[in-house]
């Protein structure tokens, strides 16, 4: 019994450990774009958004889609690039795990070739 509370301790200091790398990481995106510095503001957004996704924290993924948004009209065109395909694979992974959807494998090839 005592083995869980320690697995759920160390669980609880690896989600508060990766949500304060997340802070760290939009409040830089912040800093540059409040400087100006557009390029690394939309690269560490763009990070953060990734590592948001695999961190499963939403709260994260939604500031950083939103200020990505905000910083779209700077962004290059790998920039652009980088953040559609990060989209199209969280899409992809959405559908593939999606089992009441009904989506046809068909439709999945077609779509995300």
């Amino acid at each position: 019994m005592l083995i869980h509370y320690i697995h759920d301790s160390i669980y609880y200091r690896e989600q508060v450990v990766a949500s304060k790398y997340l802070s760290f990481r939009f409040s830089l995106a912040l800093y540059h774009y409040l400087n100006e510095n557009y390029i690394e503001a939309i690269d560490n957004a763009l990070q953060n958004l990734v590592d948001s996704d695999m961190l499963n924290n939403d709260n994260y993924f939604k500031k950083s889609v939103s200020l990505f948004e905000v910083l779209k009209e700077y962004a290059s065109d790998s920039q652009l690039e980088e953040y559609s395909l990060v989209l199209k694979r969280i899409c992809k992974g959405v559908i593939m795990n999606e089992e009441s959807a009904g989506i046809s494998s068909r439709f999945r090839n077609y779509y995300f070739q």
